[in-house]
């Protein structure tokens, strides 16, 4: 996640899924930014979708539920996108209920890594569910731990740990260009294997696929 995505179409979809997971249920969540440092490229800054309504909160692919068009969100993000974009701006307002927020900087580093780890665990503690969101998604062999760009990915690792504190995990993973069939078998395939006795449910936006595993013990998420 970078300040400069914030308010853009996949911000808005991502909300919009936040705010229905967290409907009728007294759960708090943390949300994990996994924040990097701004770039200098265009993408992820689509704010057109703020001058008209319609096919902006369009989820397809093994979504379990209709998302409907969320207003209050959509008049919020209208209203601030004139600011710079800054993600403590959803942290300030009650647009997510019952939520936190893990904002440190992700480094690349090892030894800088393991210590952001530590402190977004103990975070962990306060919350029943976890969204992390990474730039990319889930780690790949082909950018190691410790190296360049690592940052831009949640480890394995961290999503085990957190697991098995007993929490439920939704991650923001960038579609790869592979086949979508092909994309959610291998990932419900790992995330079942990884995770034990987790349920898991997909929600595909756009080039974004939204991954939850679910705790038996959050009847919540069975939507």
């Amino acid at each position: 996640m970078k300040d400069q995505y914030f308010g853009d179409i996949n911000d808005f979809r991502k909300y919009s899924l936040l705010r229905t997971l967290q409907k009728g249920n007294d759960l708090r969540l943390l949300v994990v930014w996994m924040l990097t440092p701004n770039d200098k490229r265009n993408d992820g800054q689509i704010r057109g979708y703020l001058r008209r309504k319609e096919n902006s909160s369009r989820f397809t692919s093994n979504c379990p539920f209709t998302l409907g068009f969320d207003d209050e969100l959509f008049a919020w993000l209208k209203t601030v996108s004139m600011k710079k974009p800054n993600v403590r701006l959803i942290e300030k307002a009650e647009i997510l209920p019952r939520t936190g927020f893990y904002s440190a900087t992700v480094p690349d580093g090892r030894e800088e890594r393991l210590k952001w780890r530590v402190r977004m665990l103990e975070e962990v503690k306060k919350a029943d569910w976890v969204f992390f969101d990474p730039d990319n998604g889930i780690e790949v062999k082909s950018v190691p731990f410790g190296r360049k760009n690592y940052s831009k990915y949640v480890a394995w690792d961290e999503v085990e740990a957190v697991w098995k504190m007993g929490k439920s995990i939704l991650i923001y993973q960038h579609r790869p260009r592979v086949k979508l069939e092909d994309l959610t078998k291998c990932f419900s395939t790992e995330l079942k294997s990884r995770l034990n006795g987790s349920k898991v449910a997909m929600y595909m936006a756009g080039a974004v696929l939204y991954l939850l595993v679910i705790q038996k013990r959050h009847p919540l998420f069975t939507l």
